[in-house]
């Protein structure tokens, strides 16, 4: 039984459902208001929603999701897919803690991790560095923890033809050549700090745009590059699809994902796949995930960064093939079958 329907859980109910093992029958349970409303894509699998959040959730309201659980589920092995949950005593259950993200930011959360952690059969991550991290803030030991890298969706991340690029730049009005950035939204991101390097650099580079797509860009940022964006450099986008996104990606110069921490980063994978350097930072699990593919610079550091635009406006990127191979390695199928030998390592 799984908990919880974000982006990789998403991906990998998809995988499980293609290999189709008969050794494993999976279950789905969501919570929130959302959760009534959600198809779960036609999934054919049982699904139980519980239209509250462990957050907002009342001692009964927890009690009672664990009560539906332990008497009329009844599931072999319980995975939490998302750092923790609600559990029963003596419980069998997984979970994957995705980073310690939460857990430096919020010291009150530190005890609810400590007590999952502990309390759990065993630990799944996406990277070696967050292993190492959760082992040395939980003191969980080694053999406790898996490490399963997440994948991509090799049917929507990969390089777009020349037509394709010139119609998203068409439809979204962009003039190249263009960098491109998204997953904005956390302030360790650190979208401001590339969009201030880009401001240098038009002073020199005066045809080049920055592309960000960002749902909801504060209005600070908004007022403070007023002129970037009436002059169309500093093009802001919303409500991009995945095909669109594929189509920015396979057309910037680069993709700018300067982030303070990170447990894994579809952003890198996903400009790798289509062909697209990605320029990053020397922290957390981006060095483990860009290697020597990725374009670093040090964190939070204007200078660097309008340096790194500079090089791909007058250097022109040979290795597109090289990224695509890479990325490659980042499968989804090969994931879930990896999770299905963890789930039966301990059930």
């Amino acid at each position: 039984m799984l908990a919880g329907v974000g982006r990789s859980t998403i991906e990998l109910i998809k995988q499980f459902i293609d290999i189709n093992d008969p050794d494993v029958d999976f279950s789905i349970s969501t919570s929130g208001i959302k959760g009534l409303f959600f198809d779960y894509y036609s999934w054919p699998l049982k699904h139980y929603t519980f239209p509250f959040y462990l957050h907002e959730s009342t001692n009964f309201s927890a009690k009672l999701e664990t009560f539906i659980r332990k008497n009329f589920i009844k599931p072999d092995l319980f995975h939490i897919t998302n750092n923790f949950d609600t559990t029963y005593p003596n419980e069998k259950f997984v979970v994957t803690i995705h980073d310690m993200i939460l857990y430096d930011k919020d010291p009150s959360s530190r005890e609810t991790f400590k007590n999952i952690a502990t309390k759990s059969k065993a630990i799944v991550t996406c990277s070696s560095f967050s292993k190492n991290d959760i082992i040395a803030k939980l003191h969980v030991p080694e053999e406790k923890i898996s490490v399963i890298p997440w994948g991509i969706n090799k049917s929507i991340f990969f390089k777009r033809d020349e037509k394709q690029i010139q119609n998203i730049c068409g439809k979204y009005k962009i003039e190249t050549p263009y960098f491109f950035s998204c997953s904005c939204g956390d302030k360790r991101k650190n979208i401001d700090i590339a969009i201030e390097a880009f401001s240098l650099v038009l002073k020199d580079y005066p045809n080049a745009t920055f592309v960000i797509s960002w749902g909801n860009c504060p209005a600070a940022i908004q007022e403070k590059f007023q002129n970037e964006i009436k002059a169309n450099r500093l093009k802001i986008i919303q409500g991009v699809s995945n095909d669109d996104l594929a189509a920015l990606y396979s057309g910037a110069l680069a993709t700018y994902f300067i982030s303070s921490a990170e447990g894994f980063g579809f952003p890198m994978i996903e400009s790798f796949a289509c062909g697209t350097p990605c320029v990053s930072c020397y922290n957390t699990s981006l060095m483990e995930l860009g290697q020597n593919h990725a374009y670093f610079v040090p964190e939070r550091n204007i200078e660097e960064t309008k340096k790194s635009m500079i090089h791909f406006l007058d250097n022109k990127f040979n290795d597109k093939n090289g990224l695509i191979e890479y990325a490659q390695k980042f499968d989804w199928k090969e994931t879930a079958q990896k999770y299905i030998d963890f789930y039966k390592n301990n059930l």
